[in-house]
């Protein structure tokens, strides 16, 4: 897929023989593309104690935790991108999606410019951003067409009757 990106002008998506859909990587991710990610790291304090409701480390040994808070993080982004989603958070690792539609308004500035400066107050050791890879676009146009083709089989058979003569 990196190839195609880097190297094609034009980028065709076909599924099960038909022409999904066609243009350029960047016509592409910005017409089906969910938007750039933001990923951010989360700081990590070491507990040492770790009561008995607590099962993700063996007793004596610590327990890593961070003190970022999701909610804090969420409306942080979102007071200069308002629709900026949550699209995953893990322990160490929180996962935004920044809609392309919102570049043009120019919170993108706004929120970049304040972030290096409230990274440790939002508890988050470092952030990264990504544009929508051409993988993504794929796998999304793709399910599109399968979950079409599916509902199609399923309205064909509700209007399907089979006749003993």
């Amino acid at each position: 897929m990196d190839e195609a990106d880097f190297l094609g002008d034009r980028i065709a998506i076909i599924s099960n023989g038909h022409l999904k859909c066609c243009g350029s990587s960047i016509f592409l991710k910005n017409t089906i593309g969910d938007g750039y990610h933001l990923t951010f790291s989360k700081t990590e304090m070491v507990v040492t104690e770790r009561g008995d409701d607590e099962a993700e480390a063996p007793k004596g040994q610590p327990l890593p935790v961070s003190a970022c808070k999701e909610s804090q993080v969420t409306s942080f982004i979102q007071k200069y991108v308002s629709s900026a989603y949550l699209v995953s958070e893990n322990p160490r690792e929180l996962s935004y999606v920044l809609p392309f539609d919102e570049v043009k308004k120019g919170g993108f500035e706004k929120l970049f410019s304040n972030l290096d400066t409230a990274l440790e107050q939002l508890k988050v050791s470092s952030y990264g951003v990504m544009d929508t890879n051409l993988e993504e676009i794929f796998l999304k146009v793709t399910e599109a067409a399968f979950l079409e083709e599916e509902g199609a089989r399923q309205l064909l058979n509700a209007f399907c009757y089979v006749v003993a003569i």
